[in-house]
C-alpha cells in the first residue's frame, strides 16, 4: 500500500513523528475497518527533513499464526521504519458496538429500500442479522461482543455497498433525463460556447461514472443543471412562464396585495420587454422564503428576502 504523508517532519525534531494508521477490514473506507495497529516513523530516525506529500510504501506480513508485522519504506530517504505499536487484542465496548447497531437501523428505518436490497444481495434477512447481534450484545462477555462488532461493520459494509449502487443508479437515470431536454435546448438556442460546454459535461459525467466518482459526476451533473437554465433564461417564453407560477405562488402565501404593483406592472409588459418582466419576476421572488421557490428558478441570482 501506498500513501502520502499530510505534514512535514524535520530531522531531529524530537519527539515529533508521522503515525500510518493500520486498519483491517475489506472496506475501502478506513473508518469502516478494524484499528490493529499504528506505525511510527520518529524525527530522530529520519536521514534528513520529509516534507509533507511524501510518498511512504506500507508493508503488511501475516504469520501462520495470524500475527500482523508491518514495515514502512520511504523513497525519499531510502530508509525503512518498523516502529509498530499494535493494539490487535483492544476490542470496543459493549456500548459502543450498541450504538454502531443502533446508527445502522436508524439508516435502515429511514432508506427501507436498502434493507430490501441488502437481503436481495444475499446477505440474509435484515431482521435475523439484527436480532443476532442484539443476542450477542445480550449475551455480555468479550467474546460475543466482540463477534457482534465484526457483525455490525459487516453490515456497515454492506449497507455503504448498496447505498453506493443506489445513488449511482439514481444519478445517471436522472443525469439521462436531463441530457434529454438539455440536448433539445442547445440544439435549437445555444450558441457554440453552450455546444462545446454540453460536450464537456456530457464526457466528463460519463469519464467520472466510469471511473466511480460520484462526487465529481455530482458536480458535473450540477453544472448541466445550470447550463440548461442559463440557456432557457434567455428565452422570452422562460420569463413569462415563471411570471404566471410566481403570482401564484405569492397568492397561496398570502401575499398578493404585497405583490400588487408588482404584478400590475409585469403584466402590462408581457410580451413587449423580456428585461422587464425579469425584474418584476426577481421582486415577486425576494417575497418568497427560499423553500418556496420554483425549481425552474433554480441556479439563477435570486435573493430571498424572506426567512
Amino acid at each position: 500500500m501506498t500513501h502520502a504523508t499530510t505534514i512535514a517532519l524535520a530531522r531531529g525534531q524530537s519527539g515529533e513523528a508521522i503515525h500510518v494508521p493500520m486498519v483491517q477490514g475489506e472496506s475501502d473506507r478506513a473508518d469502516r475497518n478494524k484499528a490493529i495497529g499504528i506505525l511510527r516513523i520518529h524525527a530522530d530516525n529520519i536521514s534528513r527533513d520529509l516534507p509533507a506529500g511524501s510518498e511512504i510504501e506500507v508493508h503488511l506480513t501475516i504469520d501462520e499464526s495470524a500475527s500482523t508485522s508491518a514495515r514502512a519504506y520511504v523513497p525519499l530517504l531510502d530508509q525503512w521504519f518498523d516502529d509498530v505499536v499494535m493494539f490487535r487484542m483492544e476490542a470496543k465496548a459493549r456500548e459502543q458496538v450498541s450504538q454502531a447497531l443502533a446508527d445502522q437501523k436508524d439508516r435502515l428505518a429511514n432508506l427501507e429500500a436498502l434493507a430490501e436490497e441488502l437481503e436481495r444481495d444475499g446477505g440474509g434477512a435484515v431482521d435475523e442479522r439484527v436480532s443476532e447481534i442484539e443476542e450477542l450484545l445480550e449475551e455480555g462477555d468479550r467474546d460475543s461482543s466482540d463477534l457482534a462488532d465484526q457483525l455490525v461493520r459487516r453490515m456497515t459494509q454492506d449497507l455503504d455497498r448498496v447505498e453506493v449502487t443506489n445513488r449511482s443508479q439514481s444519478l445517471q437515470a436522472e443525469f439521462q433525463r436531463l441530457l434529454a431536454s438539455l440536448h433539445a435546448l442547445v440544439s435549437r438556442h445555444g450558441d457554440t460556447s453552450d455546444r462545446k460546454q454540453f460536450e464537456a459535461l456530457y464526457s466528463e459525467f460519463n469519464q467520472a461514472m466510469a471511473r466511480g466518482d460520484l462526487d465529481q459526476a455530482e458536480a458535473r451533473f450540477e453544472a448541466a443543471v445550470g447550463l440548461h437554465q442559463r440557456i432557457a433564461s434567455r428565452q422570452p417564453e422562460f420569463w413569462e412562464q415563471l411570471f404566471a407560477h410566481l403570482i401564484s405562488r405569492v397568492k397561496e402565501l398570502g401575499k398578493e396585495e404585497r405583490a400588487k404593483s408588482t404584478i400590475e406592472r409585469g403584466k402590462a409588459v408581457q410580451g413587449s420587454s423580456s428585461s422587464a418582466l425579469r425584474d418584476c419576476c426577481r421582486e415577486l421572488m425576494a417575497l418568497l422564503p427560499n423553500d418556496a421557490r420554483p425549481p425552474q428558478a433554480a441556479g439563477l441570482d435570486f435573493v430571498s428576502h424572506v426567512k
